[in-house]
């Protein structure tokens, strides 16, 4: 008996010697690449080692009241299992530190990041149907002999204020999109339930391809521009102007994924540098519960003006008032917030209030 708790005894001493020299102390230096390429059991050696012990190391069966005097059955191997020193993989690969953007997360189902076919006829429809109405710009001023310099003046500054009005118009969409309806909401219900989403995992965006980003936003922009080069107004800024605020919000869409790159490219550093798109500094402010602020994703220009002014809470309030209906930002924000919001709705109100407006809604 002696015998053999000192063989299980020098038994379990082996393993955890091999355990320490595979695992703790590896018998040289490995590279960062061979290191999450490691085998389960760390090496051969190991399994090995356990292999030799079984057939060698043997315990007496022990019964109660009695004991085998059979030389032949007075020793039986000793059961090891390797797989309980098995190391899953993936828990090493998490170790090794994470380069980029964390994996996407798909939140819509059946959503997916690469550009499909339908994807792509959506995007080229809609820069055929820009061609058009540029073309119908452009014949304007062909038919009148030319574009004089108060002409060029004014086309100048109807792309100027388009572009503002984009950027305003922009962060007004987000805050509606990101505060209220949800995926089944008719018409916008795909784009509501992707800008909501977006909040819980933003990184995905980055892996999306730039038609498979900007085709929902096509879905609204190709009838709305159909519709301006049929009735084809007789003032040709006015279809400058409403054809580069729907192709502004196209690429706000693909400016927004920029900005939430570690590493945009160059071309786009400049231009966020000059203010001509939004930066990642300016749109992560954006990204901090109760994501009540920063909303404009085209250049950010009119941020701080929605910001300040508090339109956007004067705007919930009102909404409220009306339907009795919050805003995501007031639920994410907690009672105490929910009560500042709610300070001059429906008479004031306290935490008490809120807490019982948010369980009706549960209900309900």
């Amino acid at each position: 008996m002696k015998t053999a708790n000192a063989a299980a005894a020098a038994a379990t001493l082996a393993l955890s010697a091999a355990a320490v020299r595979g695992f703790v102390l590896p018998t040289r230096p490995m590279s960062r690449s061979q290191h999450h390429l490691r085998r389960p059991l760390a090496s051969v050696r190991l399994t090995q080692d356990v292999e030799v012990l079984q057939s060698v190391v043997q315990a007496p069966e022990m019964q109660e009241g009695s004991r085998s005097t059979s030389p032949d059955l007075d020793l039986l191997p000793l059961t090891l299992e390797p797989a309980s020193f098995s190391i899953d993989p993936a828990s090493i690969e998490t170790r090794v530190k994470r380069k980029g953007p964390p994996p996407p997360v798909v939140v819509a189902a059946g959503d997916v990041l690469e550009s499909t076919w339908v994807h792509r006829m959506h995007v080229a429809t809609h820069y055929i149907v820009t061609l058009v109405a540029l073309q119908q710009v452009a014949t304007s001023y062909v038919v009148k002999g030319g574009a004089t310099p108060a002409d060029l003046a004014m086309l100048m500054a109807t792309m100027a204020f388009s572009l503002v009005f984009s950027d305003f118009f922009s962060g007004v969409f987000h805050w509606s999109v990101d505060n209220y309806g949800s995926g089944k909401t008719p018409v916008l219900g795909a784009v509501i339930e992707a800008f909501q989403g977006h909040h819980d995992a933003p990184w995905t965006i980055t892996y999306r391809e730039f038609c498979n980003n900007v085709h929902k936003i096509t879905k609204i922009t190709i009838p709305a521009m159909m519709a301006v080069v049929l009735l084809h107004p007789s003032n040709p800024l006015l279809t400058l102007f409403a054809i580069l605020f729907f192709n502004l919000q196209v690429l706000s869409q693909e400016f927004h994924k920029i900005s939430h790159l570690t590493k945009p490219p160059a071309w786009a550093v400049m231009l966020q540098d000059m203010g001509l798109i939004i930066s990642r500094k300016e749109h992560g402010q954006h990204h901090s519960n109760p994501f009540e602020s920063n909303y404009c994703i085209l250049t950010g220009t009119c941020n701080s003006f929605l910001d300040e002014s508090g339109l956007f809470r004067v705007l919930e309030r009102g909404v409220y008032e009306v339907t009795g209906v919050m805003p995501n930002c007031w639920k994410l924000g907690g009672p105490k917030f929910q009560a500042e919001m709610l300070l001059r709705s429906r008479g004031g109100a306290d935490v008490a209030t809120v807490e019982t407006k948010k369980e009706e809604e549960k209900l309900q």
